[in-house]
Parts: structure tokens; sequence; C-alpha cells
């Protein structure tokens, strides 16, 4: 089974190929926490974000991963 520091890893390789940018910190956060099946309160909470902002941003992120990965 994959770990977070490979499937991060793996994310981080499709969206500089696509993207020509490397994960932001914001969106490296939200995809560990998901991997770890953390709310988006949980994530804020570990990392000192207001919640509706990582709501926004994993909104952002999501959108970005699906587009990258098809």
């Amino acid at each position: 089974m994959m770990n977070e520091q490979e499937a991060l890893e793996i994310v981080n390789e499709a969206i500089i190929e696509k993207e020509l940018r490397k994960l932001k910190d914001i969106e490296e956060l939200i995809f560990i926490g998901a991997f770890q099946k953390h709310t988006y309160r949980k994530i804020a909470e570990n990392n000192g974000y207001d919640e509706q902002h990582i709501k926004n941003e994993g909104a952002t992120f999501w959108r970005l991963l699906s587009e990258v990965l098809g």
C-alpha cells in the first residue's frame, strides 16, 4: 500500500509536468490531511488556518488535481 509521502510525490510530479510548478505548501497540507482522513476543520486547526480558507483552497486544489490527473 502506498504511503502519504509516495502519493504526495506522484501528485507533485503530475502538477510539475502539467502546471510547471510545485505544489504550494497549503496544497500539501490539504493533500496529506485528506490522505490521513482529516476533515477541513482538523486540517485548519492542526496548521493554524481558518477552516473556510482551507475549504476554499481545497476546492481549488481538488479541481486542479482532477484536471491534471484526468
